[in-house]
């Protein structure tokens, strides 16, 4: 997956068929276009936080900047409203295998290149004009009879048969194995007061198996929507040896 484009697809919510899709990172910028649930191959070219840091349980929003299917114009989709797969390092999602909702991931800081410093430039020379000089006119010199001397001629040395040169394969460099990610993902805890982690995708499964607390980490082993509001969605973890579902 590593190299791959990043691809979004539109979930939506439950209770509305399209997104707005706006000229901005956030909700006070202008609809472009609204886009149907299920509408996919929308390539990511830019993440942003929330223009206005927009927020759920303190969680700040990300706002996905795609190419829209016409292939020439862009816009803005809320991470909650998306799935996205492929390559997504440079956004600090890591690689995503299979399609998931962004605002259930941990993005990471993305690390900022240092611009290198520029070297003064050295002072040109100015060269300074040469003056012409006034050349005096060469006397005709009377020609001097040389007598040549007789050449010597040297015997010819035979020519020593050249050897074929062995010609040298270049080596095929060895093809590089692609490195896998290594281990399920993480969900981490931002409700500052904490959540209940329950025995099923929806609030009315009581009572709770327990409680985690702000900025506790989990692994995911699955995702489903809410069973009793359909625009809420909830994870499975895994809780003190055995399954939960928090939302």
């Amino acid at each position: 997956m590593a190299g791959q484009p990043l691809i979004g697809t539109i979930t939506g919510i439950a209770t509305a068929p399209t997104v707005n899709v706006r000229a901005g990172a956030g909700t006070t910028f202008g609809v472009v276009i609204q886009l149907a649930k299920n509408t996919g191959g929308l390539r990511v070219i830019d993440v942003q936080p929330d223009a206005g840091n927009a927020n759920m349980n303190g969680k700040i929003y990300q706002w996905f900047r795609i190419v829209l299917p016409d292939g020439v114009n862009q816009g803005w989709v809320r991470d909650d409203l998306l799935a996205i797969t492929g390559d997504a390092v440079r956004f600090g999602y890591g690689i995503v295998t299979t399609p998931t909702v962004p605002f259930f991931l941990v993005r990471q800081p993305v690390p900022v290149q240092p611009v290198q410093p520029v070297q003064p430039v050295q002072p040109v020379q100015v060269v300074q004009p040469v003056r012409p000089v006034t050349v005096q006119p060469v006397q005709p010199v009377q020609p001097v009879q040389v007598v040549q001397p007789v050449q010597v001629v040297q015997p010819v040395q035979p020519v020593q048969p050249v050897q074929p040169v062995q010609v040298v394969q270049p080596v095929q460099p060895a093809a590089a194995a692609p490195v896998a990610p290594s281990g399920p993902p993480l969900a981490v805890c931002m409700a500052k007061t904490g959540s209940n982690v329950r025995s099923g995708p929806g609030v009315n499964y009581n009572p709770p198996l327990g409680r985690i607390n702000y900025k506790d980490a989990f692994p995911v082993t699955g995702f489903k929507p809410d069973e009793g509001n359909g625009w809420l969605n909830w994870i499975k973890i895994s809780y003190q040896g055995r399954d939960g579902w928090i939302r």
